[in-house]
């Protein structure tokens, strides 16, 4: 951002002190606007770098989230960087701990707009932290870009600064019921277990909600687990005892394991959609041969089928920058944010804006950026894809089900 610089003029017959009161109050009005991160559209933005912010899980119940998309993060970053930038300025990320509590969000989204000044929000996780902080957001008008979260609120009705760029948790949902149904599950034969918080929650109600107003019916037994919880037998039981021929497995890869492994212990043979955020190479490692079979939710592809080129990408970047880290969803997401606010970016010109880049992603037209669908933004539409692919896990790998 560029500053002014204050100058004192004499008018040839006009008070000494009158024209100290002039300019003493136009330097009132420059630092205001300087001092406030939500006056200017350029802030964040300097001849040589562009500062980028997210608040993350990254201690708390949801670390394992948390860790997961800074890597993913940080990868792209650096790989944006290698490769030149974005029209000649640097990336630079201000990642934020909010333990997944959002009354800890708050303080920190106000450290990263009014401290930090960053430019953008990218990778934003945590669906009621980022409801808890949107005013916010929207009073400092900067954009969200590709937040992890991506509960229905986030982008129904059409947030101004939100853009995700996968489908939100309702089309997930009505996928896996539909999948359910299409592999000869009744839908009232449809069970489900979910983590309690917002995220599982909101996946609950969806599904519910689903049920009833497609197929007139109610799950069948419905179970709730906490996220990182030393036993799930009595939430296996009660699923086993209701008879449920489906279960929507509405956990992150770690809870969703440990379910796996007691369903099979208790012989629990009901067929299992687990939705996208357990679709990963941890998913596989924790369940070995139990795991095969089973269904998943597919917000993007694979993040360990290096055949796709995007996602060979993702690997390559994540092998360089993040040594020894886990291919996951929740990183090829983080990963595909920053390529997604790169090419806004660079889209919107050398004189950046946030304006200029909001009306950048308004032109997009199938445009398919990192590892994304293509994707459709537009004035009054945030819905930028619908897609969901659905995943089975073949002689231990996640693949495209047939």
């Amino acid at each position: 951002m560029k500053h002014l610089a204050a100058t004192r003029v004499m008018l040839p017959g006009a008070p000494r002190r009158a024209v100290l009161a002039a300019g003493f109050a136009t330097t009132l009005l420059m630092a205001a606007a300087c001092g406030n991160g939500s006056v200017s559209s350029s802030t964040g933005v300097s001849g040589k770098e562009i500062k980028i912010g997210a608040t993350l899980p990254l201690t708390g119940p949801a670390a394992a989230v948390g860790v997961a998309v800074r890597q993913g993060l940080d990868a792209s970053v650096a790989s944006v960087n290698a490769h030149g930038g974005i029209n000649g300025r640097k990336l630079k990320g201000y990642w934020e701990d909010d333990q997944y509590n959002p009354a800890v969000t708050n303080g920190k989204v106000q450290k990263l707009i009014n401290n930090d000044r960053i430019f953008a929000f990218v990778g934003f996780a945590g669906y009621s932290q980022l409801l808890a902080v949107k005013q916010q957001i929207d009073r400092a008008k900067v954009p969200v870009i590709g937040p992890v979260a991506t509960g229905t609120k986030v982008n129904d009705p059409p947030q101004t600064y939100i853009f995700p760029v996968v489908a939100n948790d309702t089309a997930e949902t009505h996928q896996m019921v539909d999948t359910l149904v299409d592999r000869q599950v009744p839908a009232s034969e449809i069970g489900i277990v979910y983590v309690q918080n917002d995220f599982g929650q909101g996946l609950l109600d969806n599904a519910t909600a689903y049920l009833k107003s497609k197929h007139s019916t109610t799950p069948k037994a419905v179970v709730g687990v906490q996220a990182g919880a030393s036993s799930v037998s009595a939430e296996v039981s009660k699923l086993k005892s209701s008879g449920a021929k489906g279960i929507l497995v509405m956990l992150t890869d770690g809870d969703a394991a440990s379910f796996l492994r007691e369903a099979q212990r208790q012989g629990l043979g009901a067929q299992m959609i687990v939705s996208a955020g357990a679709t990963s190479q941890k998913f596989l490692d924790l369940t070995g041969k139990s795991s095969e079979g089973v269904l998943g939710a597919g917000k993007l592809p694979v993040a360990t089928d290096a055949g796709n080129p995007a996602v060979a990408q993702y690997q390559a970047d994540m092998k360089k920058y993040q040594p020894g880290a886990a291919f996951s969803y929740y990183s090829l997401l983080a990963w595909t944010s920053v390529h997604a606010f790169a090419k806004a970016a660079e889209q919107a010109g050398d004189d950046l804006t946030r304006q200029g880049l909001i009306k950048a992603l308004e032109t997009w037209k199938n445009q398919k950026v990192g590892a994304s669908a293509p994707l459709t933004f537009g004035p009054g539409n945030r819905t930028a894809t619908n897609v969901e692919e659905i995943l089975q896990v073949k002689n231990g790998v996640w693949t495209t089900a047939s």
